[in-house]
């Protein structure tokens, strides 16, 4: 009884930060010149990032803030050198600069990403935790940056990196 009092959280996060979808056209996914519109700065400030979507064969890193009001902070796709952030600025695109660290599936665990509009750094670095199927926990994980004012501010995180299945792939019984 007790496992599912930890499964049910996580699950919910899951569930609320990646929408899976088996129809979505190569169109409808953001391109790199077109980030800057999928993160629109009208949004409610206090909802984070909006829903992603995974087409068949994606996988994607989902992250998550671990404060009071808990959202959607971070998502990066697996092979392209974008991702977009919500931090104090609302939502923004980043353009990956550096990735070190240990092997994640298709991510590594240490990476350094920039605001195109600026030269802020932006550092997102993770521990991997327990292996799901379609993918993995993250089990903590911090996003390091200097805000407006010259502070560094540091946001702790978890998540999951996950995989769309593909869609001939059949489902283990």
């Amino acid at each position: 009884m007790m496992g599912w009092k930890i499964l049910l959280p996580v699950v919910l996060m899951v569930t609320t930060g990646c929408t899976t979808t088996t129809n979505t056209s190569t169109a409808e996914r953001v391109s790199d010149g077109d980030q800057s519109a999928a993160v629109s700065s009208t949004q409610n400030l206090r909802s984070g990032l909006p829903p992603q979507r995974l087409d068949p064969g994606d996988c994607g890193l989902f992250l998550w803030s671990q404060t009071e009001i808990t959202r959607l902070v971070f998502f990066a796709r697996a092979g392209e050198n974008v991702a977009s952030v919500f931090i104090e600025d609302g939502a923004v695109p980043l353009t990956l600069t550096r990735a070190r660290g240990d092997i994640f599936g298709q991510f590594l665990t240490d990476l350094t990403y920039v605001i195109p509009a600026s030269d802020r750094q932006i550092s997102v670095t993770f521990t991997p935790g327990e292996e799901l199927e379609g993918g993995a926990r993250i089990s903590s994980g911090r996003i390091s940056y200097m805000d407006s004012e010259g502070w560094t501010r540091v946001l702790p995180v978890l998540g999951v990196r996950a995989c769309q299945p593909l869609l001939d792939t059949p489902l283990a019984p």
